[in-house]
């Protein structure tokens, strides 16, 4: 049975009985002396081996080192050789040193080889100690709780007092489970393995090494706390679109049902308040394109960018702008990969409110346009400033960088340059929002 902290308390307390005296034969003084002196100078070696043999261990390589050392301490073979002698001394008996009876001679030999023999020796080597073997069996023998009080008992009386929590702790880990020693088959399971503080810390250096620099994605529940302080947290793109100024031209709006030619009279007139020289404008009037594909096909050859022009409604209007439309008038080059949800995050809005194109009806009440006329020019039909812009920040990085647009109308396109139409809009009472697109 294995020992408990309780039977132990239990055993102290009593008295030590079926003890004889020490008469009868005798180990020899020197083996004892040797097998004390091993335990003590060759503690790591020696508790390497009792915790092997508690996982169920036989030959693995820490543990086949720490027996070398022991098979060798004092000189090649001493160990070997004590085992002998005390062994030979053991042929004598017929069960115990005393004779029938466990005596303190016993006692004081099984306290010095316990660790030894259940834990460094293997079966193959012990049936080379018979009477060893036989002596060492019929000690683990005897009742158990008779047992103990017995070795306690006899070395609580004679070594140091203060030492004694010492020794049961001692006996405990290396002498006190039977069922522990090297080569038997183990119960339950339990595994008695203790960790090595210098080898785990040493492990913990590397492993941070290791992960040095590593970030770890981010969990679901990360991600939307990282994008609910976002929609929180207003860019300065929306504070930008927030900003209001006059408006510079007439609030008489363009009919949808205007001619082409009064359409484009009227962003010239617009033009002409700014100073800016239409004389020199490269207007062309073509045949109607209500796609990209068909004004790309007219404009195949000119000089400038063509441009796209999407009109867009969020959902929920920004916390942190007051009376926010929630309109935007995106204007980018015709290859430029606009991305509703990250534009959606750049402007402010959360995420819930995102970015889509809008019914006609609200095209047709904020800027009087229809579906493909769509372009900045627009702006001259919505004095109540309820339309936003946003501009492909490239596209404008360059004043003089030519841009194409329809002037109210898909029957024709007008050319101005990139400072000129930042101009136009900042005259129309509102300040562009440039944010840099990818291209497709």
């Amino acid at each position: 049975m294995a020992l408990t902290i309780d039977r132990l308390r239990s055993a102290l307390c009593s008295s030590a009985t079926g003890i004889t005296g020490g008469e009868g034969n005798s180990v020899d003084a020197a083996v004892i002396s040797y097998l004390k002196s091993l335990r003590e100078e060759l503690k790591q070696e020696l508790t390497t081996c009792v915790l092997c043999a508690r996982i169920g261990l036989l030959n693995a390589a820490d543990q086949k080192t720490a027996r070398s050392a022991l098979f060798n301490y004092g000189g090649e073979g001493k160990l070997e050789e004590h085992l002998k002698s005390f062994d030979q001394t053991l042929a004598a008996t017929t069960r115990f040193l005393g004779g029938a009876a466990m005596s303190e001679e016993d006692l004081v030999a099984l306290e010095a080889v316990f660790p030894i023999f259940a834990s460094v020796l293997l079966p193959i080597e012990k049936s080379t100690y018979p009477n060893i073997d036989r002596w060492f069996r019929a000690c683990l023998s005897l009742d158990s709780d008779k047992m103990v009080c017995s070795i306690f008992y006899f070395l609580l009386s004679i070594i140091y007092s203060s030492f004694m929590y010492y020794y049961i702790y001692y006996l405990l880990q290396l002498g006190g489970v039977y069922h522990h020693m090297i080569g038997e088959r183990r119960i339950g399971q339990q595994m008695d393995c203790f960790a090595n503080s210098i080898v785990v810390r040493e492990n913990a250096e590397v492993a941070k090494s290791i992960n040095l620099g590593y970030k770890k994605k981010q969990t679901q529940r990360q991600k939307e706390k990282a994008q609910k302080e976002a929609d929180q947290e207003a860019p300065p793109a929306s504070a930008a679109a927030s900003t209001k100024k006059p408006f510079a031209f007439s609030k008489e709006k363009v009919s949808v049902d205007a001619s082409t030619d009064e359409k484009i009279n009227a962003v010239m007139n617009a033009l002409k308040t700014l100073n800016i020289d239409t004389e020199k404008k490269k207007v062309i009037k073509h045949e109607a394109t209500p796609d990209m594909e068909s004004i790309l096909s007219v404009l195949d050859g000119k000089e400038g960018i063509v441009c796209k022009n999407l009109f867009l409604k969020a959902k929920k209007p920004r916390k942190d702008v007051e009376g926010d439309s929630c309109i935007w008038l995106v204007s980018v080059p015709h290859n430029a990969d606009v991305d509703y949800k990250n534009l959606t995050n750049l402007l402010g809005y959360p995420t819930k409110g995102l970015l889509r194109q809008t019914k006609p009806e609200l095209l047709l009440e904020s800027m009087s346009l229809l579906p493909g006329h769509i372009s900045p020019f627009g702006l001259l039909n919505d004095p109540a400033l309820t339309v936003n812009i946003v501009l492909d920040k490239q596209m404008v990085s360059d004043p003089d960088t030519q841009l194409w647009f329809h002037p109210l109308t898909n029957e024709a396109s007008v050319c101005v340059s990139a400072g000129e139409l930042l101009k136009f809009i900042a005259s129309s009472g509102r300040a562009a929002v440039l944010i840099e697109f990818g291209r497709c």
